[in-house]
């Protein structure tokens, strides 16, 4: 099998998992407008770090970095759902008219996440992170990367349609999209599982931000309302 075995030394990953905490309580909280650095971090410590702590909890032992992905992702989101729920439910209780704020919102994922690392923490102690990704081949690394423009441009058709501009992005993502899936399909048995996939999600991004990105305000009644509800 063509792969390589990362293996980061488990006061590494949680060293790392502390110090992003840190820095994304830092960021969100003392810094009041949103900046690409912060975005990111905060993207990262809510969508993939408890879910990860989840995956180690449970002790779902997976070598593949797609799979350790998929999974943490999963329970990130399931996570970060049930503990806004529970901050709903609970801090109004004691007080806080708005549990829903960002600072509130902060504050209780840390409570929630630092109890996810503390489990998780006493069930591996001194167990590495081990991860068995694939080699990169050259025609795998281009098929991957070639998503990536498809995505851009449909993001550039929905702001230029926005300001009343060109649709001119938006026919040329269309036409590449149908050359991209005509090429995975073409070259599908000399691909890796996960570089189709890749591609299929890529196209898929750029078909959804092509029409969720229309307009500069929320569409959709209900979610109108619930964003009316949430600012008030």
């Amino acid at each position: 099998m063509n792969h390589y075995l990362i293996r980061i030394p488990a006061k590494w990953a949680w060293t790392g998992l502390a110090t992003l905490t840190v820095m994304v309580n830092i960021l969100v909280l003392l810094i009041p407008h949103t900046t690409v650095p912060k975005a990111v971090l905060a993207l990262l410590w809510m969508f993939l770090m408890p879910g990860w702590l989840v995956s180690r909890i449970i002790r779902l032992r997976t070598t593949n970095v797609w799979e350790s992905l998929g999974f943490s992702i999963g329970f990130s989101l399931l996570t970060v759902l049930l503990s806004a729920l529970l901050m709903n439910a609970l801090l109004p209780l004691v007080g806080n008219v708005q549990p829903l704020g960002t600072n509130s919102l902060v504050l209780g994922f840390d409570a929630v996440w630092l109890a996810l690392m503390a489990i998780a923490w006493r069930r591996n102690q001194g167990t590495p992170l081990e991860l068995r990704p694939n080699r990169p081949r050259l025609r795998e690394s281009i098929y991957s990367l070639a998503g990536l423009p498809i995505v851009a441009l449909s993001i550039m058709g929905a702001v230029s349609l926005n300001n009343g501009g060109t649709n001119a992005f938006t026919y040329i993502m269309l036409i590449l999209s149908a050359i991209y899936l005509v090429g995975l399909l073409r070259w599908r048995n000399q691909l890796r599982e996960s570089t189709i996939l890749i591609g299929i999600y890529s196209v898929g991004l750029a078909l959804l931000l092509m029409t969720s990105l229309r307009g500069w305000y929320i569409t959709g009644h209900d979610v109108q309302r619930e964003f009316q509800v949430f600012i008030a």
